[in-house]
């Protein structure tokens, strides 16, 4: 799963661990989907639980090491009928 979402990133650069707020789990299926618009989503969940999670902007989505190359892009129809969770974001001070 690690590998399909996100970029080779080295631990040692990355934030103290407990600092990093949890976010969606990440299981069988998830993956990073774009439409028509600029927007990437990462989607997961499983079955009626299956949410899309809006990645608001290039800082957050580079901050979290995200893979731009694992993005698909999908019709808006298909992303319009998932519904939609929390952002995910990078807080700042």
């Amino acid at each position: 799963m690690y590998d399909a979402l996100f970029c080779d990133m080295n631990l040692a650069d990355a934030a103290d661990l407990e600092e990093i707020v949890r976010g969606p789990n990440l299981g069988e299926g998830t993956c990073l989907v774009k439409s028509d618009d600029s927007s990437i989503y990462l989607i997961s969940g499983e079955g009626e639980y299956i949410r899309k999670h809006r990645i608001t902007t290039w800082e957050t989505f580079n901050k979290y090491a995200f893979n731009f190359d694992a993005v698909k892009n999908v019709p808006k129809i298909l992303l319009d009928a998932v519904p939609s969770s929390i952002d995910i974001f990078v807080e700042t001070d």
